[in-house]
């Protein structure tokens, strides 16, 4: 009698009949351990599938366990070992995996790939060039407009949530892609321009899909605020900062382009490789290799810059630093409410004297566009509000790059770091109502004839902010 043996992804999506009738059917051991393995890993209801499957099998036809249970449980390693056993016991092997297939076909196993429909166009047919992402449990949800502006709709749509995470499973390997995360938990992978979240029960009170997909690559030039290019030309440490969904990502991959082009070698950081940038920039994976074998990686190919997204953890602080205090220029990437709660999450992490040559530029996104240019510097002064001579010290400056304002000062007083704010108000409600022009770097207030008079008064206050004042 004929012997055949059958992948593991064969009990989960099945087998026609007219192949195994008459057949003796070997069970590879880690084939049921892989099950096992499936279920533990919070997928019950596709392992419960092949488990049923498993058991028809037993039941109905003439069949038997082959091998022995493995202590590594890798899918690789289980694949290579099915294809040994069906080698060395000369039955025929059944699979969906292409790789599988591949490999047994080049020792010269008797293989057959059985066919399935690996494409995922009904999920990307739920997406039009507004639509931001999909949120899939029971029912499914879609994110339509822009960041910080759009809307949640229930679409009136069933997916199968476990077909889908099977689609997810075969897609990966039918095309080589791995995991960036693959825990008991969580998945998450990047597939063509959806970057796909899952979470199972008991993470998330049943398991959920979630497939984010960038719905515009932009250019520099679309960026609408004053000093842009100017700042980014001459920045080394810049840190892009926002809350989540404002953009932060998407104006990143515009700045690596923008780099790119202006002929600097450009890598990125990510987790996972999610952004839509040209092809001459190679996108790492923080998940996939250890942060210090990356560090080591990224000062032998000598980038211009780097762009990392996103920085969370303190390894992910002290990536940072340490890259650009060897001279690389750093682009991060943090989630934040403000400009200056970007700026806090690198004090106490960053000696202060060292806070400038790491951070010296600070970009805040707010709903898709760039909402405040902050510029770091050191200087030796007395800090704002003090008297006495004696008290000058290292001060690191925080200024409105476009107006010139002096916002805020960082220094140390006794064995605290203190971060001041300082701007006064005047000068506040002076740039607020005065349109501000920058010409040969010169920052300057436009006023006619009559307003000159009443804002002269100023003059030493505007001075102070590196400000002039210019009748038009």
């Amino acid at each position: 009698m004929n012997s055949v043996i059958l992948d593991t992804n064969v009990f989960i999506i099945g087998i026609d009949d007219k192949l195994i009738i008459d057949k003796e059917i070997l069970i590879p051991r880690p084939v049921v351990d892989e099950l096992k393995h499936i279920y533990d890993s919070n997928r019950k209801r596709i392992a419960e599938i092949g488990f049923d499957r498993l058991d028809k099998i037993i039941k109905n036809y003439n069949s038997r366990i082959v091998g022995e249970s493995l202590n590594n449980i890798s899918g690789q390693f289980i694949d290579k070992y099915i294809v040994d056993l069906a080698k060395s016991l000369e039955a025929k092997l059944y699979t969906y995996d292409k790789a599988m297939y591949l490999l047994a076909r080049s020792i010269g196993v008797d293989v057959e790939k059985l066919d399935y429909d690996v494409n995922l166009d009904y999920i990307y047919r739920l997406f039009d060039n507004k639509t931001m992402s999909l949120h899939i449990k029971k029912d499914v949800y879609r994110k339509v407009g822009t960041p910080g502006n759009w809307v949640l709709e229930k679409l009136d749509v069933n997916i199968n949530i476990d077909k889908l995470l099977l689609d997810i499973d075969m897609y990966a390997r039918e095309h080589g892609l791995e995991y960036d995360i693959k825990d008991k938990d969580m998945r998450v992978i990047q597939i063509g321009d959806m970057r796909i979240v899952i979470s199972y029960f008991p993470l998330s009170e049943q398991n959920e899909v979630t497939i984010v997909k960038a719905t515009s690559k932009l250019d520099i030039s679309q960026y609408s605020i004053q000093g842009l290019l100017d700042r980014i030309n001459n920045a080394n440490g810049i840190v892009i900062a926002g809350a989540p969904g404002s953009g932060k990502t998407t104006f990143a991959a515009a700045l690596a382009n923008y780099y790119a082009n202006m002929k600097k070698i450009v890598k990125t950081v990510e987790q996972p490789r999610d952004m839509r940038v040209d092809k001459s920039i190679t996108q790492y994976s923080k998940n996939l290799i250890n942060i210090e074998r990356l560090k080591d990686l990224l000062l032998l190919v000598r980038p211009d810059y780097v762009i990392f997204d996103e920085i969370r953890s303190e390894e992910d602080f002290k990536f940072y630093s340490d890259m650009r205090l060897a001279g690389i220029g750093m682009v991060g990437i943090v989630h934040a409410n403000s400009a200056i709660d970007a700026i806090h999450r690198f004090i106490g992490r960053v000696e202060l004297g060292l806070l400038p040559h790491v951070i010296d530029t600070v970009l805040f996104i707010d709903k898709g566009d760039i909402d405040k240019i902050l510029e770091l510097r050191l200087t030796m002064k007395m800090p704002t509000g003090m008297k006495e001579t004696d008290l000058t010290r290292p001060v690191v400056e925080i200024r409105d790059y476009n107006k010139g304002i002096l916002l805020y000062e960082i220094y140390k007083f006794g064995d605290e770091i203190v971060l001041m704010p300082v701007m006064n108000d005047i000068l506040q409600k002076i740039l607020s109502k005065y349109e501000t022009r920058i010409i040969n770097g010169k920052k300057y207030i436009l006023v006619n004839k009559k307003e000159y008079k009443r804002i002269k008064r100023y003059m030493a206050m505007l001075q102070d902010a590196n400000i002039d004042i210019m009748i038009k």
